[in-house]
C-alpha cells in the first residue's frame, strides 16, 4: 500500500481555519485511480455504502487514473452540501454512487489534548480511524442556535433540534416529518445509545430514554438525517 492521505473533506488540521465540505475518507494511490483506506463511521460516505478496498476511478464522471492522490482530494473537496458522485469498481463491478458533501474537520489524534482542543472548535467527533497505527479524527461541524435563527424557515441538518436532555427522555422540537436518528455520545466522542425515532408531525416530541445509569457531565447529542447532521451540547445533572 502506497502512501496512504486521509480526505475528509474538511481542513488538514482543526487548529488551521480552513474547513471545508467532504464525505470522510482516506485513501491511497492504486492502479485504476485511488482506494479507500479508512471510512469514518456516520459520514457521508459511510451512509453511501462506500467499503474499505472500494477503487474510485472517477469523480463526476472524470477519470482520475493519471491523477494524484493529492489531486483527487481536491477534486473531492468543497462546499458542503454540494452533490458529488463517485464512480467505484467493487469486485469486478462498477456503479456510481451519490454523495452530499458535510463540513468537516480532520485532526491527528496523537495527544488526548488533540482531541479536547478539536471540540472546543465547534465541532463534534464523528468517528476515529485507524490507518497504520495512526489515528485521525474526523469532526462535524455543529450547528449553533445563533446560525439558525439568521432565517425563520431554516431546518437544521438533522431534522430536529434539542430540547432537553435528561435521565428520563430526550425532548426534541421536530421540525421536519420522517425518520430520523438520535445518538448520545460522550464528550470524546464514544457513543453511549442511539436509536432511531419515527416523527410523523412537527413540534415538540418526548422520547423515553433509560438514562440513569450515566454519570454526571457534558454529552453530546447528534440528530442525524441521511447525509446530514446537527449537534448539541448538554449537561447531565
Amino acid at each position: 500500500m502506497e502512501k496512504i492521505i486521509l480526505v475528509l473533506l474538511l481542513c488538514s488540521c482543526v487548529y488551521a481555519s480552513e474547513s471545508f465540505g467532504g464525505i470522510g475518507i482516506a485513501m491511497y494511490k492504486s492502479s485504476r485511480g485511488v482506494s479507500v483506506a479508512g471510512i469514518a463511521k456516520g459520514s457521508p460516505a459511510s451512509e453511501a455504502g462506500l467499503q474499505l478496498g472500494d477503487c474510485i476511478v472517477a469523480v463526476n464522471g472524470s477519470g482520475i487514473a493519471m491523477k494524484t492522490v493529492s489531486e483527487v482530494k481536491y477534486l473531492i473537496r468543497d462546499v458542503a452540501g454540494k452533490p458529488l458522485t463517485l464512480t467505484i469498481v467493487r469486485e469486478g463491478k462498477t456503479f456510481d454512487v451519490d454523495l452530499t458533501r458535510v463540513k468537516m474537520e480532520v485532526v491527528g489524534l496523537e495527544r488526548q489534548s488533540d482531541a479536547k482542543n478539536a471540540a472546543s472548535h465547534n465541532y463534534t467527533l464523528l468517528d476515529v480511524v485507524s490507518v497504520k497505527n495512526k489515528k485521525t479524527g474526523f469532526y462535524v461541524e455543529q450547528v449553533s442556535n445563533a446560525a439558525e435563527k439568521h432565517s425563520s424557515n431554516a431546518i437544521p441538518f438533522g431534522g430536529a433540534k434539542l430540547n432537553r436532555f435528561t435521565r428520563k427522555s430526550v425532548e426534541v422540537n421536530v421540525v421536519e416529518i420522517g425518520r430520523f436518528t438520535i445518538k448520545i455520545l460522550t464528550v470524546d466522542g464514544s457513543l453511549v445509545s442511539q436509536r432511531d425515532v419515527d416523527a410523523e408531525n412537527v413540534g415538540f416530541k418526548s422520547i423515553p430514554w433509560d438514562n440513569t445509569t450515566l454519570a454526571a457531565g457534558d454529552y453530546t447529542i447528534v440528530f442525524k438525517r441521511g447525509n446530514r447532521l446537527s449537534s448539541y451540547k448538554q449537561k447531565l445533572k
